[in-house]
């Protein structure tokens, strides 16, 4: 079943961004040092904390049903990236490697917590999206001057 989602993101003042998605709001903004404000995640920060959110929605909606009883979950996300390509150096934009650390707090055995860890990370569309380069289709322009 293929669902379509939208978000709509409009920059507001300076660097700070406003994304809708349905009637929820989020802002992405960037550190002092790179002309933001410091008010919110930057992009890439939003994009490991989606990444960690969708692993632990993952994990509560999988738990019951792999027999997990599941008392507390938490991830850290962390990711690496080289920004030199944003500045024209001939080099990939974007993380190279992101590593995730799961806290899994269940009432089962530890090879049990770990396998159920890998169908977390195998069954969070996040996750999958990432690994696999979702084809990006060439950008529509509306010129509105």
């Amino acid at each position: 079943m293929n669902i379509r989602l939208k978000s709509e993101v409009t920059l507001k003042d300076g660097v700070v961004c406003e994304a809708v998605s349905g009637h929820h709001k989020i802002t992405f903004d960037e550190s002092k040092e790179d002309g933001g404000t410091d008010t919110s995640l930057n992009p890439m920060e939003g994009l490991l904390a989606s990444l960690g959110g969708c692993q632990a929605i993952t994990a509560k909606y999988l738990a019951g049903k792999v027999g997990i009883d599941l008392k507390g979950f938490r991830i850290e996300v962390e990711g690496d990236f080289d920004m030199s390509g944003f500045n024209g150096d001939p080099t990939d934009i974007g993380y190279h490697s992101i590593q995730l650390t799961m806290h899994i707090d269940a009432n089962n055995t530890k090879e049990e917590i770990e396998k159920f860890a890998k169908l977390v990370e195998s069954k969070c569309p996040v996750s999958e999206t990432i690994k696999h380069k979702v084809h990006v289709l060439p950008t529509k322009v509306v010129c509105e001057a």
